[in-house]
């Protein structure tokens, strides 16, 4: 089994809200490879799009134990605890991620911290954090569009400016040779 090939294919199905075959697939990965990590948190977010938020959250802490990194889970975990009303830890989660980013000069946190924001619906902030994403080039910022857990915020106008600008600043042609569509 190609673990790449086959964590592509969970994201597929999330993409395209085949939200039942995302969570089959993933769970099959884990259940082969307890510590592929990315399953462990692809899960989570499939969880949470399923509406079992505290497998979610559960997920994402699993993730988090069996990571070395200090960072492992925390966009997940503030986003799922602040959709659920568990403002506090959102807040501490937000925090550690912060205080992570601040002894780990390599961690960019900007698209983390704008997750925490979205969970929080803080737009302010969050679009702030996603302009220094863009900026810093943090090359996930390419999947922004097609990634259903930013959709609530397509209705901003601020969201388009941002993704069009996405094409001049992460896809710009010296690093990946792409052009705007």
């Amino acid at each position: 089994m190609n673990l790449t090939i086959q964590i592509d294919l969970s994201r597929a199905y999330l993409v395209t809200g085949e939200l039942g075959d995302a969570l089959d697939q993933v769970s099959h990965m884990i259940d082969i490879r307890p510590d592929f990590l990315q399953a462990l948190e692809l899960k989570g977010w499939i969880l949470y799009s399923l509406g079992k938020k505290r497998e979610a959250i559960d997920s994402f802490k699993l993730y988090r134990k069996q990571s070395s990194s200090p960072i492992a889970g925390l966009a997940g975990l503030s986003y799922v605890y602040a959709r659920t009303m568990q403002t506090k830890l959102a807040e501490e989660v937000k925090e550690l991620m912060r205080s992570v980013a601040h002894d780990m000069p390599s961690y960019l946190p900007h698209y983390s911290l704008a997750l925490a924001h979205l969970g929080a619906q803080e737009y302010s902030a969050m679009f702030e954090q996603l302009k220094l994403a863009t900026k810093t080039r943090i090359p996930v910022m390419i999947f922004l569009d097609s990634n259903p857990i930013w959709d609530e915020i397509k209705r901003f106008n601020a969201y388009r400016a941002l993704t069009d600008s996405i094409y001049t600043n992460v896809y710009s042609p010296p690093l990946y040779g792409m052009t705007k569509p």
